[in-house]
């Protein structure tokens, strides 16, 4: 393979609270305060080079608002992933959880909350967010009708951005495959138990899982992508039961804060990361498992 020279530049988004990284020297670094001040940059950028920038996409909160508000950068880069029709799917639950039924995956029951009737579903309940915005809440656990509508009656939230979804099983394990597909198909994939998290709904230690909770996992996946031309970096989140049922509970359609437990997984990661976005090649997974700690978090 012929090598290339790679120009890193990474953005950050002012809007948000300061992270320790934005402090990495790994690249030229860019401040927004807007999107309309990140297309600018993008612009600038572009008029730099011939091809179209590659543009990875790490921030949840930054993907959606740039699929909503500004969706035609993907057709001005090579934004990973893509398409956007599958973005756009994937990351609203409703809708990710129909497609996924259809699909033969396990799914929770649930409904969005604006179309939620007394009876439709088994207390207790979960109460979240259907889009990653930000709300005033990640999760709400309610008990009775009592408890769902004094929670509802009071959140400062759009209702309209909201999902309710039957608790699974307490003893059920949260599970997650990290991924990269390419038009649909897994190049390379690992999967981890979320042992410990900090704060809630958010990894600070992880395990590798055995062969054979791996190969359900994989298999669920597959299920999800086959019929798809989605490529790009994934994670897909699970509740296994006991019995070995795999009930999916999120997909977030980029690289997670996690990712480096990731390539740690793969002997060749290098000349994988060397081909993207145009010529992925299929990685080449070591025997030895992998424990992932973010050690700040996990300490708190």
């Amino acid at each position: 393979m012929q090598k290339t020279h790679r120009h890193v530049h990474f953005f950050v988004d002012k809007r948000r609270p300061t992270h320790a990284w934005e402090s990495s020297r790994m690249g030229i670094r860019h401040c927004f305060s807007s999107l309309e001040e990140l297309g600018q940059e993008l612009q600038e950028l572009q008029s730099l080079f011939p091809d179209p920038l590659c543009v990875f996409i790490s921030s949840a909160n930054l993907l959606t608002d740039i699929r909503i508000n500004r969706p035609e950068l993907y057709d001005s880069y090579q934004v990973s992933s893509s398409p956007l029709r599958w973005i756009d799917l994937l990351t609203t639950k409703h809708r990710m959880y129909a497609y996924a039924a259809e699909c033969g995956a396990e799914v929770a029951p649930f409904c969005r909350l604006r179309d939620y009737k007394l009876g439709e579903l088994n207390f207790p309940l979960i109460l979240k967010r259907d889009i990653e915005f930000v709300l005033s809440f990640k999760t709400k656990r309610v008990d009775t009708q009592e408890e769902l509508d004094a929670f509802v009656a009071g959140m400062p939230d759009n209702p309209d951005h909201i999902i309710v979804q039957e608790m699974v099983a307490p003893e059920a394990r949260d599970l997650s495959l990290h991924a990269y597909v390419d038009n649909g198909t897994l190049l390379g994939c690992v999967a981890f138990e979320e042992v410990r998290h900090y704060p809630a709904g958010i990894s600070s230690y992880m395990e590798e899982v055995p062969e054979n909770e791996f190969d359900i996992l994989r298999l669920e996946a597959e299920k999800l992508l086959k019929d798809t031309d989605y490529s790009g970096f994934i994670q897909m989140d699970y509740k296994y039961l006991p019995d070995g049922t795999a009930i999916i509970m999120d997909v977030n359609t980029r690289t997670p804060g996690s990712h480096s437990a990731f390539h740690c997984k793969f002997s060749n990661w290098k000349e994988f990361y060397a081909g993207l976005p145009d010529h992925p090649i299929k990685l080449v997974p070591k025997k030895k498992k992998v424990r992932w700690i973010n050690f700040v978090r996990d300490y708190v």
